[in-house]
């Protein structure tokens, strides 16, 4: 008899035959979850086989095809291979799937697996030799027991044929796949995920595809260009969407143009793409893979700068144009140097100038610190020399690393800036246009330019009015010109600016009564490319007269003056009668009447010209003083001027600048004087004092007026008794020798006697 251990184990005889179905039940698991792991791959790579060539899937389609049957394949795997394997079988649930088959045991097995456990069946109130003797009696019974009868032995055979067909269809679906185009071309599309295509009628081609994507400048437009081979469709449609759409909303969608009737190509524009989309093309039987439109940035110029260098003569070195300021006005002669700064990785720069001709720039990789914003840049720089630079527009045009243009192009304009003449301005100082022939002419001049003055002249002719008139079918005589070179000049020249006063003389001129003497001022600047530039003044025209006639004209225009300045004086006294007016009606008056205060600020306005015409007529008189002077009726310093500067220019200039601003300046006070009589009254019983007070200053002045008018009159009278009295002697002379034939006053031959 058996005797039970103090540490029993499990009889090894069961526990073998347990262990064999174990491995029996795993084998027939494994083999019921492959074969329907394999029927459903073989299923689902049939189905996607005949969706892709049924429907022609796109891209993303089959993507989804696939990740839709690796999930399903991936579920199946779990549910029918992986969970039912890992599912743990102890041996008393075998033990009692075998007692059930198999009923004549009596539970004679699982009993004595049961009691083998048992390490003290005394504690328990159990024998221990009983405990032996029914582990024994089960061991025999197991002895005797098919433990694998249990399973399904039909059902088995059966899922391992399942399962060997599965293998054999899948082994020639792959041979299939292998040997012939159409598997190939599924092998492609849903296992590599190719671009193969299935055959067809119609195949549609679009221009500037690669790997189903296309590159497409920022904001421009772009045209699909689509070929059609095989047989051409009659329409053929696009589909579009924005690249984060998806994949289940329904595209946009628009019919192509064809390009011709007979054509096979046609073509649609997306105007001015600024996002990035993707697009397919359907006609006849073919669709399309979609293909994705990406944007890119064409290159820009981020930094600009342009160096002018104008010619040698102007003395200035090169400058920097202004940014953003075209066009720019350039000389001619100038040189251009230009530096720029690109946003993009370049491949190619070039400058294009206005006659179409491109200058290749010279362009580099610049460091970081140099750059615009945090990337580096791409600099870019060329020099367009004296002999090309022309008027016209610049382009730059930028070629990145992807072969994208510039577009537009940055362009500038340089428009032609021409050296202009220089500037002549001459007036006459103290001389009118009535001269005798001894008149110095004083010609004040101003002679400027951009750069510098070089030379200047005086160009003059003389025309007489009593030379013969030229027939009717001659041209009339050109006076001649003569030029007088302003040498003391020549310390200034090289200068932008001279200003210089010349004394024109006449008397070497030897000019007769009545001729006309024209004349201007020229100057030259230091153009060394177009030029020299010359600039001129205005012409000038003055009349040789007598002194007589010269007289007569002065006293004419003093009189003028006289009689101006005696409206003046008339002027003076109405205001001075009005003020006195104003304050006599407002000096029981807290404030003016709006009539009083209208007439005061009349006045006010009034006494403040009145200054502007006395420096007008004072101005007038110092004109004709000066022309006394320049035409040597009186040398300088004479009677005739000092009587004119000292008792009326000199006077009349001290009532201008002194005596007349404040009466208006008390006028005015007493217009803003407001509530306050008795300041408005001060102020008018002043401003009344004050014109007075110049009334008798002005008298004083008109009195020394008529005094020289006075003495001009009877000084051209006795002029002109002298002039009468030697026209006279002249003809008696005349009369003498018609009657005796001779001469009685013979010119003086040299050695003779005074007679």
């Amino acid at each position: 008899m058996t005797t039970l251990s103090t540490n029993p184990t499990p009889p090894v005889a069961i526990t073998d035959k347990l262990r064999d179905l174990r491995s029996a039940v795993t084998r027939w698991l494994l083999v019921a979850g492959f074969s329907r792991w394999l029927i459903w791959l073989v299923g689902l790579l049939l189905g996607d086989f005949l969706l892709d060539y049924v429907f022609r899937l796109d891209f993303a389609q089959r993507v989804l095809c696939g990740l839709a049957m690796i999930t399903v394949l991936g579920v199946v795997l779990i549910r029918r291979v992986i969970l039912p394997t890992r599912v743990a079988l102890d041996d008393d649930a075998l033990c009692a799937r075998v007692e059930s088959r198999h009923g004549d045991l009596k539970q004679r097995v699982i009993t004595a697996l049961q009691l083998s456990r048992l390490t003290d069946p005394q504690s328990l109130g159990v024998s221990p030799d009983l405990v032996a003797a029914s582990v024994d009696q089960g061991v025999d019974a197991a002895a005797s027991v098919d433990v694998n009868d249990v399973l399904d032995r039909k059902v088995y055979a059966r899922n391992g044929w399942v399962l060997l067909g599965a293998l054999v269809v899948l082994g020639v679906f792959a041979g299939l796949a292998a040997a012939t185009d159409t598997g190939q071309t599924w092998f492609n599309r849903n296992i590599l995920l190719g671009d193969a295509r299935w055959p067809r009628d119609t195949v549609l081609n679009v221009a500037g595809v690669e790997n189903r994507r296309v590159v497409i400048p920022r904001g421009d437009d772009y045209t699909v260009v689509v070929t059609a081979e095989g047989v051409v469709p009659a329409i053929v449609e696009i589909d579009f969407e924005p690249v984060e759409a998806s994949i289940f909303r329904k595209p946009h969608s628009r019919q192509m143009t064809r390009i011709g009737e007979s054509s096979n190509q046609f073509e649609t524009t997306f105007a001015n793409v600024i996002e990035p989309f993707r697009f397919r093309v359907r006609g006849g039987d073919d669709r399309g893979e979609w293909v994705t439109a990406d944007l890119v940035d064409r290159p820009t110029v981020g930094r600009l700068k342009l160096f002018l260098t104008p010619p040698s003569y102007t003395g200035l070195g090169e400058q920097e144009l202004p940014p953003g300021k075209s066009p720019y006005y350039v000389l001619t002669g100038s040189a251009l140097r230009l530096h720029g700064l690109a946003d993009k990785a370049l491949s190619g720069a070039s400058l294009r100038l206005p006659n179409g001709e491109a200058i290749e720039m010279i362009w580099s990789v610049v460091p970081q610190a140099d750059a615009l914003g945090d990337k580096p840049g791409w600099a870019f720089s060329a020099e367009v020399g004296v002999d090309r630079l022309k008027a016209g527009t610049y382009a730059l045009e930028l070629t990145d690393s992807n072969g994208l243009e510039s577009k537009p192009p940055t362009r500038f304009a340089l428009r032609p800036r021409p050296d202009g003449d220089p500037s002549v301005e001459a007036s006459l100082n103290g001389i009118g246009t009535l001269v005798v022939s001894k008149a110095r002419v004083p010609i004040q001049m101003v002679l400027a330019d951009d750069y510098a003055i070089t030379k200047a002249r005086l160009i003059h002719f003389a025309r007489v009015e009593n030379e013969d008139t030229p027939a009717a079918d001659e041209e009339p005589k050109k006076p001649t010109e003569r030029t007088r070179q302003l040498s003391a000049l020549k310390d200034k020249f090289g200068e932008k600016r001279i200003k210089h006063e010349h004394p024109f003389e006449l008397r070497p001129l030897d000019l007769p009564v009545n001729a006309t003497l024209g004349f201007h001022i020229e100057a030259d600047d230091n153009d060394a490319v177009a030029g020299p530039k010359t600039g001129k003044s205005r012409m000038f025209y003055l009349t040789v007269v007598t002194e007589q006639v010269l007289r007569d004209d002065l006293l004419r225009r003093e009189k003028e003056q006289r009689e101006e300045f005696a409206r003046l004086i008339k002027d003076q006294e109405s205001m001075w009668v009005q003020a006195r007016s104003i304050r006599a009606a407002g000096q029981n008056e807290p404030t003016l009447s709006r009539p009083l205060q209208m007439d005061l600020t009349r006045l006010q306005k009034r006494q403040a010209l009145i200054a502007d015409r006395m420096e007008t007529i004072a101005r007038q008189f110092a004109q004709l003083k000066a022309e006394v002077v320049n035409n040597r009726i009186e040398e300088s310093g004479g009677p005739v001027e000092l009587r004119l500067q000292r008792q009326i220019i000199d006077p009349l200039r001290e009532l201008a600048s002194d005596a007349v601003p404040p009466i208006a300046a008390r006028l005015d006070q007493a217009r803003i004087s407001g509530s306050d009589s008795a300041g408005r009254d001060s102020a008018l019983a002043d401003a009344a004092t004050r014109q007075e007070a110049i009334l008798k200053r002005m008298r004083v002045i008109l009195g020394h007026m008529i005094k020289w008018e006075g003495y001009q009159q009877a000084l051209n009278l006795a002029y002109e008794i002298a002039g009468a009295q030697e026209k006279v002697n002249e003809a008696t002379l005349k009369a003498i020798r018609d009657i005796f034939n001779e001469d009685l006053f013979p010119p003086e031959k040299p050695g003779d006697k005074p007679k």
